[in-house]
């Protein structure tokens, strides 16, 4: 873990402290070309400013001397899984508070940062990233929606599957039905009842739809 001084959204005129983890793997990392229906769509919703990972360029106007994002190297598939790992191991050991999703969120980007990301491995990534800005006002509607995009992605019948499971054991994902069922609770939690109700009803969560 590691910071530097930066901004998080899109018109933040001044830097602060922005938390990062700096990662390297020692063996070499291979970069296979992807394959068709293996790359997530990231959401961006128009209505929300915040990036999707920290910036150490002020956006809003051209500091003299800037230097532009520092680029990181993509790691193993193997180092990517241990540091999802590491994220639910802070989790585990801290109290839910802001300031330890906050150190969660920077293992989560730092994968994310990694163009060499297998899909399993890249969609338990971006999971996660969406559970962590859900409780976050600002985001909310952008982890909603792209829950509903991994969802919607996971059974889509195009993509190649065997590109798709590469690394699926490795990592905490979780099964399409508990995807539903968890957006069908924070569709509840907005007052969207009645899509709750149908999104609850297809994966037989009776106490949802009760």
């Amino acid at each position: 873990l590691s910071g530097f001084l930066g901004v998080k959204t899109e018109h933040q005129s001044f830097k602060v402290a922005q938390l990062v983890v700096e990662a390297e793997s020692t063996q070499p990392v291979e970069s296979p070309a992807p394959r068709q229906g293996t790359q997530i769509r990231i959401i961006q919703s128009e209505d929300c400013n915040v990036l999707q990972r920290p910036s150490n360029r002020n956006l809003v106007f051209q500091e003299p001397g800037s230097q532009p994002d520092k680029e990181v190297g993509d790691l193993s598939v193997l180092d990517q899984a241990v540091l999802l790992a590491l994220c639910l191991n802070v989790r585990n050991n801290n109290p839910d508070h802001g300031l330890t999703n906050g150190e969660m969120m920077a293992y989560v980007e730092r994968v994310m940062a990694c163009q060499n990301t297998p899909y399993a491995v890249g969609a338990a990534a971006v999971w996660q990233k969406a559970r962590l800005e859900w409780q976050r006002s600002r985001v909310r509607e952008r982890a909603l929606l792209q829950l509903q995009e991994l969802i919607d992605a996971a059974v889509d019948p195009s993509g190649d599957r065997e590109s798709r499971v590469q690394g699926f054991f490795t990592v905490a994902y979780p099964c399409i039905p508990s995807q539903q069922a968890e957006l069908a609770r924070q569709y509840l939690g907005l007052g969207l009842a009645k899509s709750a109700e149908d999104l609850a009803a297809g994966v037989q969560e009776w106490v949802l739809v009760v």
